[in-house]
């Protein structure tokens, strides 16, 4: 064993990004407030994202079922999201106090509804940020939408560490943020050191370009 024989080694694991479905929707998440608001990234995001109370009380998935209900209704986001949801909402509760539709579907246009607001106001704007401003936006909404446990735990860390990058001269721009997140999320997990004692993080040069 390493351990018993006090040998240095690396423990390598793979990278959050194509293990965890937290890492997958932080990165859309992070997408979505740097003002890529298409139906597609959208809907990409509720599809995928592992999104708290998602799972209606009948055993259907209230993301699917919004999702479907806001094709039906054409919607693109051209109006703005949360005017566009409002109107769909508006129609979902009337049917379903006539006797026309179950309950799921209003829930799942309340839940949507929800997250769109919460994205929408904490969308980043335009204009240079600091990397702490980006990184907690991010951070604390997948807290806010995300399943909680050790996975969305670890993704939250990984993203708030980018707030360390502030010790470095010059400003974040919104647009370009995603592909920093996306390089965090990307780096290989691992340990370096002699078990017991102080480990040495290692990063690929691939994560530190364009730093």
């Amino acid at each position: 064993r390493f351990g018993d024989a006090g040998l240095p080694f690396h423990a390598a694991e793979g990278s959050l990004l194509e293990s965890s479905p937290h890492a997958r929707g932080a990165l859309q998440l992070s997408r979505l407030l740097s003002g890529d608001l298409s139906r597609s990234r959208l809907v990409e995001f509720m599809m995928s994202a592992p999104l708290a109370g998602a799972a209606a009380p009948g055993g259907g998935d209230l993301a699917a079922a919004w999702v479907r209900e806001s094709a039906l209704e054409g919607m693109t986001g051209e109006r703005g999201w949360k005017a566009e949801n409002a109107l769909l909402a508006a129609r979902l509760s009337r049917e379903a106090a006539a006797g026309r539709g179950g309950g799921d579907p209003v829930s799942a246009a309340a839940m949507a509804g929800e997250i769109i607001e919460k994205i929408t106001e904490r969308g980043f704007g335009g204009g240079p940020h600091s990397w702490s401003s980006l990184a907690g936006t991010v951070s604390s909404l997948v807290e806010s939408l995300f399943e909680e446990g050790a996975p969305r735990d670890e993704v939250c860390s990984a993203i708030d560490a980018l707030s360390g990058l502030d010790s470095l001269p010059g400003v974040v721009s919104a647009a370009n943020f995603p592909a920093f997140v996306e390089r965090a999320l990307s780096s290989p997990r691992g340990f370096t050191g002699i078990p017991g004692g102080k480990g040495v993080a290692l990063l690929p040069v691939a994560a530190l370009r364009g730093l």
